[in-house]
């Protein structure tokens, strides 16, 4: 790229093909929301509706892994209003649950509110119902199994339009004709509560909840219990956790698997766990001490094989990692060498053995870090964190931190680099203002007729939800199925960019699409102040249904 950059254009194309479902059971297409309760309230889905926890709700043994616990005191979860949450047509919502007792005459699993769609504790019986307002007649389908008994049961309720549907444990347990559109209201999603009805709270175990944007079939209703109840007949939870960074003491523990007998250990400084790696067999309790003597810095590997009753029959266990902690300053954030840095970076560090004070050098001249001339010194650290002021777009740096020991002594440590980016957009900077909005920037379809739109119609402007970093990312909405069959929006810069500084060499773009899209070819066009263009196609026409951000790297070569 001998010029400088004058414009940008972002482009997508939508094929013209048909698609033929095949048979396969799907249980990720139209994904809402996903609430798996495996420690948190958080959203597993792509479209980050997390949840916020009322009252003290706890997460114990659940039916997958761990499950939300409510005692029926008024904890709950509750999702922020939101439009996904507005489903008018088909729908699917489902979850996993357990009862400790009915103790109200109405008991919510799930529901947007008491005027919408929700699963609740049937009217003082011992069964669930599934009901939405809307639709003619109402959709009111009540089961007939006793869920009051103690044990997990998986309800899902479906509606496709004409047909409402409620299973109990992957089979289809009662139904209704019915036909309308589904009421909206301005209620919060709420888990374990109705946001109207102060006093239905649920009292026992709720795990795995989902919200999709249309029905299920039988068969992915049942993929979906076949997906969530698998047995676990794997060890898991290992401790130290999988990852862990400076451990020092060689103890494995972990969770059994629920039909295990005995177990069997591996461990060694390769993933490739071997026979030879065995360092203990047919425990009867799940932990080990390593004795092996640990080296400071190194990284371990080991895996637990959980082995049957009948002695014979062996489930092999994930393989697993811990760093242990090494004598110098290690496992640097960001890693060493790493060319994809923002120049607002916070530096941080493991300490090592012993330290209690870190002196910092830091300069994107490598020989003053090498040597700790006193133009890259810093200054003495508590903290394992530092963030540097001043630092440029498109510049190496080098950095080492020296662990000033208990006795005095100075443990010095690596030199490490990185390099910083240049922003050629975060979208951070657009507001709602006139003249600041993000559209006005990125001109569009309403300018280019290409049939794109860029930003929301109302405000925010900008994509404050789903984001890569930051707090924004800019919504691209394409829909072409008449000429001139592309969409496109495109940046032009004044003054004019110089993307080859400091040697860069990579455009990098991240891109989320939605799981509903079909295949479309995504791709980036570049134009210098010579008005020479360059396009490059993604590799993958399914990158636009991928319903989680991917980093598109696109070498200037």
């Amino acid at each position: 790229m001998g010029k400088k950059v004058s414009r940008v254009a972002i482009l997508a194309t939508v094929l013209s093909c048909t698609l033929i479902a095949s048979a396969r059971a799907d249980i990720t297409t139209g994904l809402v929301g996903y609430w798996p309760f495996n420690g948190d309230a958080r959203d597993a889905g792509d479209q980050g509706l997390h949840g916020t926890e009322v009252g003290n709700p706890s997460y114990i043994e659940g039916a997958i892994e761990k499950a939300l616990g409510l005692d029926g005191d008024g904890d709950y979860v509750t999702c922020p209003d939101h439009a996904a949450f507005d489903i008018t047509e088909a729908i699917t919502v489902s979850a996993w649950i357990k009862v400790n007792t009915f103790d109200k005459q109405w008991q919510y699993v799930v529901g947007k509110g008491d005027s919408a769609w929700r699963i609740v504790r049937e009217n003082t019986t011992d069964n669930v119902r599934w009901r939405a307002n809307g639709p003619t007649p109402t959709l009111a389908v009540i089961g007939n199994v006793n869920v009051h008994d103690g044990q997990w049961h998986h309800v899902a309720g479906t509606y496709d339009g004409s047909t409402a549907v409620l299973y109990v444990d992957g089979t289809a347990n009662a139904s209704l004709k019915c036909s309308g559109a589904i009421s909206k209201n301005t209620y919060s999603v709420w888990i374990g509560q109705c946001s109207q009805q102060k006093n239905r709270a649920w009292n026992g175990l709720i795990d795995d909840v989902r919200v999709y944007r249309r029905a299920l079939t039988p068969d992915d209703v049942k993929e979906l219990l076949t997906f969530t109840a698998t047995p676990r007949v794997k060890a898991s939870a290992p401790q130290p956790a999988n990852g862990e960074v400076g451990v020092n003491i060689p103890l494995l523990q972990w969770k059994p698997g629920l039909t295990a007998l005995l177990h069997n250990v591996y461990a060694g400084t390769t993933p490739e766990l071997g026979a030879g790696d065995l360092v203990a067999s047919n425990l009867a309790a799940p932990v080990h001490y390593y004795a092996a003597p640990l080296l400071p810095g190194t990284t371990y590997y080991w895996r637990v094989d959980e082995v049957e009753q009948d002695t014979k029959t062996i489930h092999t266990g994930e393989v697993w990692s811990f760093i242990t902690q090494a004598l110098t300053a290690y496992h640097p954030t960001p890693a060493h060498s790493d060319g994809n840095v923002s120049p607002t970076v916070a530096l941080s560090w493991f300490a090592g053995q012993n330290a209690i004070k870190h002196r910092m050098y830091l300069s994107d001249n490598l020989e003053a870090v090498t040597q700790a001339a006193a133009e890259a010194d810093k200054g003495e650290q508590k903290e394992t964190t530092f963030a540097p002021t001043g630092l440029q777009e498109a510049t190496t740096y080098f950095w080492r931190v020296d662990e000033i020991l208990v006795d005095g002594a100075v443990q010095a440590g690596p030199v490490w680099s990185f390099s910083t980016f240049l922003t050629i957009d975060d979208f951070e900077g657009y507001t709602d203002e006139e003249g600041k909005r993000i559209y006005e920037t990125w001109i569009d379809g309403w300018t280019n007729s290409t049939s794109s739109t860029v930003g929301y119609i109302q405000a925010p402007f900008a994509e404050q939800r789903i984001i890569h970093g930051g707090k924004q990312a800019m919504p691209l909405d394409y829909n072409n199925p008449k000429a001139p069959f592309y969409s496109e929006v495109e940046r032009q810069f004044a003054p004019l960019q110089d993307w080859t500084a400091g040697n860069a060499n990579t455009l990098i773009l991240y891109v989320q699409g939605r799981s509903a899209n079909g295949p479309a070819q995504l791709y980036v066009a570049v134009e210098d102040s010579s008005q020479r263009i360059g396009v490059v196609s993604h590799p993958e026409t399914m990158v636009v249904t991928q319903a989680q951000w991917t980093e598109w790297r696109i070498p200037f070569s």
